[in-house]
């Protein structure tokens, strides 16, 4: 494997330059780093796993007033799970609550008995009134930068990836609440610098699914440091010259060498359309498995991804595989 201090050298000895060994080195990691922003490596890709509970339907009855966000109960279990069942646990923007047509965030869960919301309640104010309480968002990995597909195992079911833009016009009052989720979208990143997702239909049941994502790539600005298999160092290397250009074009015009500097700001660009060309060729030679099928290999599966609808599903879903 591949070090970093190696493909120092290489950059280094392509020209007679007083750039330095550690300048190399950062200009190779942020390369790097630009390279994973770009492309999805097979490396960076893992699996997750995401629990998703179920709708809590009217457990009691509330009150509500507009101009307060206050939601008081009655006979109500607001801290029994699959709700939070500590006493002023925040609803982080996850959990919300439908007393009349709007979902509300829910800012604390108070008490068995009362719940505070994060904005005033917004409709005609009434007593004894039914609700539903469920959590709209969630988190996934803390390390995850991009994310792919959702499978739910048990119905093998891909999810639709679609824009949050596309539910909120499809689907603003997200009122199916009963069936299983078919669609999930990136909600964003939440006041904890968390991103999380939304699933909709809203469940009635406690579901798992895994999905695929790529992480945050770790820096390589040690000497020592190996370059990623999956990464050619040759790569790194056409990068890092447009770096290399770049210092020696500045040093020229500090020298007052315009004309030597002219022709390092010519190599610079050239050398920046080598770079994007070799982007392309590392996206192509990273090519993997779909990730659906790495999710299902990964979880011993080999089986696609559909629902079960046929005698033959079924029998191909109880096969005993090798």
């Amino acid at each position: 494997m591949t070090q970093v201090q190696e493909v120092a050298r290489d950059v280094l000895a392509s020209m007679n330059t007083d750039a330095g060994f550690l300048n190399a080195i950062v200009w190779i990691n942020n390369r790097y780093m630009e390279l994973c922003g770009r492309v999805r490596f097979s490396h960076l890709r893992e699996l997750g796993e995401l629990y998703v509970p179920p709708r809590v339907d009217s457990c009691g009855t509330v009150t509500v007033a507009p101009g307060s966000p206050t939601v008081t109960g009655s006979s109500t279990t607001f801290l029994t799970a699959p709700l939070p069942t500590t006493a002023g646990d925040s609803g982080a923007g996850q959990w919300y609550i439908k007393v009349r047509s709007n979902w509300q965030s829910i800012s604390t869960f108070d008490s068995s008995t009362q719940i505070t919301l994060s904005t005033n309640f917004a409709e005609t104010s009434g007593s004894s009134l039914t609700y539903t309480i469920l959590k709209r968002f969630h988190t996934v990995s803390t390390d995850a930068r991009w994310l792919g597909d959702f499978v739910h195992e048990r119905r093998r079911l891909v999810l639709e990836t679609v824009p949050i833009a596309k539910l909120d016009r499809d689907a603003p009052g997200r009122n199916l609440t009963g069936s299983m989720p078919i669609y999930v979208a990136d909600a964003g990143i939440n006041s904890s610098g968390e991103r999380q997702v939304e699933l909709y239909p809203y469940p009635s049941t406690y579901e798992l699914f895994h999905y695929v994502y790529w992480k945050r790539p770790t820096d390589i600005s040690a000497a020592t440091a190996t370059i990623p298999n999956e990464v050619d160092p040759y790569v790194l290397k056409e990068g890092a010259l447009i770096d290399l250009y770049r210092y020696m074009k500045a040093d020229a015009l500090m020298k007052n060498q315009t004309e030597v500097a002219g022709f390092y700001r010519n190599d610079e660009k050239a050398q920046m359309i080598v770079w994007e060309n070799v982007i392309k060729a590392a996206r192509r030679a990273d090519r993997a498995v779909d990730d659906t099928s790495f999710i299902l290999t990964a979880l011993g599966g080999r089986i696609s991804a559909s629902d079960i609808r046929t005698a033959r599903d079924i029998v191909v879903d109880r096969w005993t595989w090798p």
